[in-house]
């Protein structure tokens, strides 16, 4: 019985403990700090959307296209599946080595890792996965959400060791208030290749007629 009352102490003096060891809050100093500190599993780099029954794919004008992304909340991607629709392209989803948590992305944290990373225009988060071969590619949309009125630093990792060649690079974001900016013209600078035309900023919720006629009008203007 004794024994018994001894192990009830010691577990209720551990208990009493916690409390004691969740009050100390550790603030990473840089983000290689924050990333030796975080683990997470690695999603399939390369995604090839499932087409949809109700969609007929347009072809533009016979040429081989991608749809290249980053999406860390899913409204870039919402995005991105309806331009892969529309359009009948391949896909590539840029997909960061340590996957970004909600708490990750609260920007009213000056402390949290996108905010941290947007602060230090060098840093280049690394890329799970094989990058895509671009070179057979006649046209390439890129897109991404705004982070901090910039690309995601993700993307300039992309851009940096990819060849775009000769392709047609048509960035486009997702942003709840932000407009593009920018962060195209960066990302121009950065990559060295491809023919960059004007990107345009969406909502999650933007419609397959919309997109299809801006498509439609850059195709034109190609």
């Amino acid at each position: 019985m004794r024994k018994y009352l001894k192990l009830a102490a010691l577990a209720a003096a551990a208990l009493m403990l916690l409390p004691l060891c969740g009050c100390k809050r550790d603030i990473p100093a840089s983000p290689e700090e924050l990333y030796s500190r975080t683990s997470g599993p690695t999603a399939e780099p390369h995604v090839m959307f499932t087409p949809d029954p109700n969609v007929t794919p347009d072809p533009v004008k016979g040429s081989n296209t991608m749809v290249v992304f980053f999406s860390a909340s899913g409204n870039t991607r919402l995005v991105a599946q309806k331009i892969a629709q529309i359009t009948g392209a391949d896909v590539y989803e840029i997909v960061p080595v340590v996957p970004y948590s909600e708490g990750d992305l609260d920007y009213s944290n000056p402390e949290t890792r996108a905010t941290i990373e947007q602060r230090d225009p060098n840093f280049r988060p690394e890329i799970a996965g094989s990058l895509p071969d671009l070179a057979a590619y006649e046209r390439v949309f890129l897109g991404y959400p705004i982070w901090w009125s910039e690309a995601p630093r993700i993307l300039n990792t992309f851009v940096e060791n990819v060849d775009f060649g000769s392709a047609a690079v048509i960035p486009f974001c997702t942003s709840g208030m932000s407009d593009i900016g920018t962060s195209a013209d960066r990302l121009e600078e950065l990559a060295g290749s491809g023919v960059w035309y004007e990107g345009k900023r969406f909502t999650s919720g933007v419609s397959r007629d919309e997109l299809r006629a801006w498509i439609t009008s850059v195709c034109e203007n190609k």
